[in-house]
């Protein structure tokens, strides 16, 4: 445990690379109130509308980024993966007035204007995982979803990314959630500027 977070936490990476497991484990273990994503895809079993995401409607969506609501510029920004998915805009004004929390951003794109206007206010972990993995765990969180819809989700996650704000990137292949969770912790301690070790 790290303690009170000094900074909000932004999670991205590929779909199925553990995202939304390390943020319940964050959320948990630093008391977080959920601020989720909006997002007009289809609810998954297990998840809860409120804390996993804001789900809502292609119309409400449309609404709500013509009236500003969302850090993406136009509903193309936040449309991927065949749905839509939008970062509200007070993610931003509760990490300016220090009331940290832990997001889940759906693109890099997104994560890097983020750390570009808040900086050392948030903290930018990238999630990744190897394609293997990544196929495995898509077809046991969505048995139903056709092949060509695994396929396209898998491609998306081989593409290169402008990473280079990014403050740490885990690779979760061959971890458990508790080891996630630790690794995220070890970089939310080196962003307060703790030492690694202390000698005696």
């Amino acid at each position: 445990m790290t303690g009170p977070l000094d900074a909000s936490i932004v999670l991205t990476g590929a779909s199925a690379a553990g995202k939304t497991t390390l943020h319940c484990c964050l959320t948990i273990e630093h008391s977080l109130m959920p601020s989720p994503i909006h997002t007009t895809r289809d609810i998954r079993a297990g998840e809860l509308p409120g804390i996993d995401a804001v789900f809502v409607t292609e119309r409400e969506y449309l609404e709500n980024s013509i009236a500003g609501r969302y850090i993406e510029s136009s509903p193309e920004d936040g449309y991927f993966g065949g749905a839509y998915y939008g970062c509200p805009k007070d993610w931003v004004k509760q990490t300016l007035l220090e009331d940290y929390n832990c997001y889940v951003c759906p693109t890099v794109r997104i994560a890097r204007i983020l750390k570009q206007r808040l900086g050392r206010k948030i903290v930018w972990l990238h999630l990744v995982a190897s394609e293997r993995i990544r196929l495995h765990r898509l077809k046991k969180r969505n048995p139903e979803m056709p092949a060509e819809r695994i396929g396209q989700r898998i491609a998306a996650g081989g593409r290169r990314l402008d990473l280079r704000l990014c403050d740490a990137t885990i690779d979760t292949s061959f971890l458990q959630p508790r080891d996630i969770l630790l690794r995220a912790n070890f970089s939310l301690i080196r962003h307060k500027g703790i030492p690694e070790c202390v000698e005696s």
